[in-house]
């Protein structure tokens, strides 16, 4: 399988506990050769921020999760490099409900990977807010568009449902996806919560070793 940069986008108000506690997760279940950077946006937005890990990246493969997401073993860092690699556009699914474009479902930008060459065939995307899409949604869009392959991750467990997804599925704080991650989505007013379920894996890990 190729390697991987995983970039992890965060702005000042997120505390150092947070970012400490999704490197020991994500740098547990990472690939060998694979590359982790928790990029600090400073005065970039969130999208010119994923534009210039996208630039800087030598890896083939490119991986966005939020601050406050990570895998929950090493499988699901696998399953988006062998779909990504194979020209895939792969992650969890979103919606942006303040958007008026026909409940449009796409790979939402906390948790995505996708092949670099294959960014490139379809003209490089925008990861910027867009008319018809929130921050990187243009990219399933070109996807879509190009009739290229999409795999979205569907919510297996929500701690706190507080948005539609589609008729009779939700997701909110503490969003888990099929199984393989976990999103806090809010961690800078939840920091605790967050923090403790990484313990719990670190935990739960050592636990398997033992």
């Amino acid at each position: 399988m190729q390697t991987a940069t995983i970039y992890s986008v965060y702005m000042d108000n997120i505390p150092v506990e947070v970012r400490t506690a999704q490197r020991q997760v994500v740098e547990k279940f990472m690939p060998t050769g694979w590359r982790f950077e928790q990029y600090r946006s400073g005065s970039y937005s969130h999208p010119a921020a994923m534009t210039i890990c996208l630039a800087t990246n030598t890896k083939p493969l490119t991986i966005f999760l939020d601050i406050d997401c990570i895998p929950l073993s090493r499988t699901a860092l696998e399953l988006l490099g062998a779909r990504a690699e194979k020209g895939v556009l792969v992650g969890a699914a979103q919606r942006a409900n303040h958007i008026n474009n026909g409940e449009h479902l796409y790979v939402g930008p906390f948790c995505c990977a996708f092949s670099n060459r294959k960014y490139l065939e379809l003209g490089s995307p925008s990861f910027y807010e867009t008319a018809r899409g929130d921050v990187g949604e243009e990219l399933t869009y070109r996807w879509q568009a190009a009739g290229a392959p999409i795999y979205l991750l569907w919510p297996s467990l929500v701690q706190q449902p507080l948005w539609e997804l589609t008729q009779g599925i939700k997701f909110g704080m503490g969003t888990t996806y099929e199984d393989k991650f976990y999103h806090e989505f809010c961690a800078r007013a939840t920091a605790g919560n967050f923090v403790r379920k990484c313990e719990e894996i670190i935990q739960s890990e050592k636990g398997k070793v033992a």
